[in-house]
């Protein structure tokens, strides 16, 4: 099996994957080959998203769970044929929500043999990434679905404590607003433009604050160096995941010990990074699901 995890779409209910009649293919990298090959794919819309209630955007625990509920909903379905190997696959947002979907398997859901987790260009450093990203449009568009999201499902979060009045307003313009292609953040340029020039997102006033630097920090990704292998892909023309932090993710994981294939990707940008890598993680995944073990390439 593979448990698909989107990446960002937006945080609005009406933003859910399954609620469009023809998902691009950005969202569903792979899923040719894998369908092909008899695999069942999972995929979560995630909580909040065609639901009510607020989307959990960015928050692991959450994400990561639902990721697994997936892979036991699909079992529960007669006639489906899913069985309990699988790998979990995820981009960008999904990249974060797969990494968590791996650190949890073994406690939230361990009937499930995980057998590898396939990651491209995963928001990952969550700080790290705030900081870099805060000075582009994108940047300030996905921060400001973080905040939104954050202050809305974390107790504490107090939003006016680290944006102004008028910057709130902005934030839940650019929130209500949905990104079903590669080119409807347009869609959201008046806001954002704004929030960019006006400094809106400020990476070192969340730093500063107590309660969202916690936030920060239990929402990145552990990093362990036990666990399945990994695929990790990164585009290097990515101007959203940065591929100076996916360099520090592989890095960080192969000092600990964990068996990552890493795929740099020349000329790549932040949407097309799943498409792009699907090839290579379909040849990476069938060695794992034929019993084998792919091959690493972490420095020696």
């Amino acid at each position: 099996m593979i448990a698909w995890a989107h990446g960002t779409v937006g945080v609005a209910a009406p933003c859910a994957p399954s609620l469009l009649a023809n998902p691009p293919q950005r969202m569903q990298p792979g899923f040719a080959s894998f369908l092909q090959a008899g695999w069942v794919v999972t995929t979560t819309d995630y909580t909040g998203l065609g639901t009510q209630g607020p989307n959990p955007y960015l928050i692991g625990a959450s994400s990561g769970r639902e990721v697994l509920d997936s892979v036991r909903a699909a079992q529960r379905l007669p006639g489906t044929g899913a069985g309990n190997k699988v790998i979990i696959w995820g981009h960008s947002q999904g990249g974060h929500s797969a990494l968590f979907a791996g650190d949890l398997a073994k406690s939230y859901a361990p009937e499930l043999k995980v057998q590898g987790v396939a990651v491209a260009a995963p928001a990952a450093e969550l700080a790290e990434l705030m900081r870099l990203d805060a000075g582009s449009v994108s940047g300030v568009v996905f921060s400001s679905f973080a905040l939104w999201s954050w202050s809305h499902t974390v107790p504490g979060a107090d939003l006016s404590a680290v944006v102004s009045s008028s910057g709130r307003d902005l934030i839940d313009a650019i929130a209500s607003r949905c990104i079903s292609s590669n080119l409807s953040l347009v869609e959201d340029l008046p806001a954002a433009i704004e929030a960019q020039k006006t400094g809106v997102i400020n990476a070192a006033r969340l730093q500063a604050n107590p309660t969202w630097a916690a936030i920060e920090a239990e929402n990145t990704p552990p990093l362990s160096g036990k666990g399945p292998p990994m695929f990790v892909a990164q585009g290097t023309a990515d101007t959203v995941i940065r591929p100076v932090t996916t360099a520090q993710v592989v890095a960080t994981l192969c000092k600990r010990g964990r068996d990552v294939q890493s795929l740099l990707m020349p000329g790549v940008q932040h949407p097309t990074a799943g498409q792009v890598a699907a090839p290579s993680m379909f040849a990476w995944a069938k060695v794992l699901l034929a019993g084998g073990h792919p091959a690493g390439n972490c420095p020696t």
